[in-house]
């Protein structure tokens, strides 16, 4: 009774509609279909969930794809020795300049966040397309710009360094090859 009831609910309510990209506590993926008793996901990885209509109405549900736009961010690491003015610019054209990117109606955001354990960390957001293939293709190409206009300007994306030190002296002896 309470997934019928649900259900009812749901289908009046409308607080999403099949080709609605959900996430829930427990789900995520397309919503396929709406029944009184239950409604049908299918996930991104092709696999389809029946899920009881009294889960969803009782659980807290976001729904992805209810704006056309959906903000997403990268975090992006410059070595401590790099001009972090510089490098906020250096990102923030590359950015813009890519086409996923909206930045014809939303702003492109470019902030040093932290400092990290061998960098400075940028957090880099724009908005694109709210579907999740939308989401990944753009920020493949945002990753792939920033990339290429740090390296361009020779601004240092850091790896992590690791100094080693020894209680004893360390001898180092050559071997005959």
């Amino acid at each position: 009774f309470d997934n019928f009831l649900a259900g009812i609910l749901i289908l009046l309510r409308e607080p999403f509609e099949i080709g609605d990209h959900i996430a829930t506590d427990s789900v995520e993926g397309q919503i396929e279909e709406i029944t009184v008793r239950d409604t049908r996901i299918r996930k991104t990885d092709g696999q389809l969930i029946v899920v009881p209509n009294s889960h969803l109405f009782s659980s807290p549900v976001t729904v992805r794809t209810s704006q056309q736009l959906r903000r997403t961010e990268v975090i992006v690491g410059i070595a401590y020795g790099e001009d972090v003015d510089a490098a906020r610019k250096v990102m923030e054209d590359a950015v813009q300049k890519v086409d996923s990117v909206r930045d014809d109606i939303r702003d492109v955001q470019v902030f040093a966040k932290a400092f990290g354990a061998s960098s400075v960390d940028f957090e880099v957001a724009w908005w694109t397309g709210s579907r999740p293939i939308d989401i990944r293709a753009s920020r493949d190409q945002v990753v792939a710009a920033v990339k290429a206009a740090l390296d361009t300007a020779g601004i240092e994306i850091t790896i992590p360094y690791q100094t080693l030190t020894f209680k004893e002296p360390l001898r180092i002896a050559a071997t005959a090859g």
